[in-house]
Order: structure tokens, then sequence, then C-alpha cells
């Protein structure tokens, strides 16, 4: 791949998005970094990217969005099964649409198969339908405790690991096996300007 390219990182403030940061840049890439905020405190995002900053030397655009207005709709709207499912994929539909209008060449995910309930193979797969942009996910054969090692040794773990505020978006009982045509009718149920509204609001930090 050619080095000269640039990823857009979604980061989430737990402990795999920023260690998949991390192995992006590692390979020579450089990366912004987008933060769908809900319930972790923007000091943390911060202080995770500034890790990577320090290491690898390259200034980090980051993009933030309230992401509580697009869950909210799911909430109302959608069978509650399915949140994290369309909590997830109206995410990378967003990050997507970022990407095409600023020209990254890719998006950079923490994704770790089978980790939670929206990273099952089919639900990966559901979430990731139509979107353009590739994904690159570094982590996803990975196991919990290779990753934890990795965030140890770059310094990122304690800030990780800081207690968070409950999300109030997560459904009792996640679906863990879902269908493309099932996300599709949940997603008809949501306003049309679910991604525009997201869109509209971003706040830029530079990093």
């Amino acid at each position: 791949m050619d080095k000269k390219q640039k990823g857009l990182l979604l980061i989430s403030g737990g402990i795999d998005s920023v260690v998949a940061g991390y192995l992006i840049a590692k390979k020579g890439f450089g990366f912004d970094a987008v933060h769908f905020k809900n319930y972790t405190d923007l000091d943390k995002i911060k202080s995770l990217l500034n890790i990577i900053k320090a290491m690898f030397g390259f200034n980090i655009k980051l993009y933030v969005i309230d992401h509580s207005i697009a869950l909210e709709k799911i909430k109302q709207k959608t069978f509650p099964n399915f949140r994290c499912i369309l909590c997830k994929r109206t995410m990378l539909k967003i990050a997507d649409l970022i990407a095409i209008e600023q020209n990254y060449d890719f998006l950079i995910n923490g994704d770790n198969l089978g980790q939670v309930a929206s990273q099952t193979l089919s639900n990966l797969k559901s979430i990731s339908n139509g979107i353009q942009t590739t994904i690159a996910r570094p982590l996803l054969s990975f196991d919990k405790q290779e990753i934890i090692n990795i965030a140890r040794e770059i310094g990122s773990y304690k800030i990780s690991t800081t207690k968070d505020l409950p999300c109030n978006y997560l459904p009792d009982n996640p679906k863990t096996r879902s269908r493309l045509e099932e996300i599709r009718r949940e997603e008809k149920k949501l306003p049309q300007d679910i991604l525009s509204e997201a869109l509209e609001n971003i706040k830029i930090i530079d990093i």
C-alpha cells in the first residue's frame, strides 16, 4: 500500500480503537479521527490521540459528532434489540460520508471478531454493507489479552480504562445475529435526515 494514503479512525475511548490506530500508524500511514460523542469525556479522546501524535509525529484532526441525536431517533423508532447494530451502522455511514468528502483513503475500526454483540460475523457483515470506503480492521483476529498488552506498551491502557458514564441506549438483549433485510427494514423507520443532521453539527479539533 502507498504510505501516502491517509485513514480516518473511528475512536471510541475504549481500549481497542486507539490500539487499531497505533497499528495503522506503525505501518507508516497517517490518519485523522472521528469521535461519536455519547458518554465518553472528550478530554479522554484527546489524551489517547496525543499518545499517537507523540509517538509518530503527525498532527491529527478530530471530528466530533454528537451521536446522542441519532441514538435518540434509533431508540424511538426501532426495535431495541437492533439498537447496537443500527448505532454502529449509522456511525460507519457518517464516517464514510466524511471520508468521501474529505478524500480519506480508508476507515480504521477497532472491531474484534466476536468480542461484543455488534462484532459477530453476521453483524459485521450487516453493519458494513453499502459502505463505499475500505474499512481496515487491524484487530479483527486478536484476542483481548493481546490488545491489552499493546495498550499497556504504548501507554493508553490506563486512560482507556478510566470509568465512563454508562451508555443510556444499550438494550437488554442486543441481537447477535442479523440479516441484512432485517437491518434495512429497521433503517426505513428512521428519518431521512439522520445522517445529514449529524454532518451539519460536526465540531473539528486539531490535536
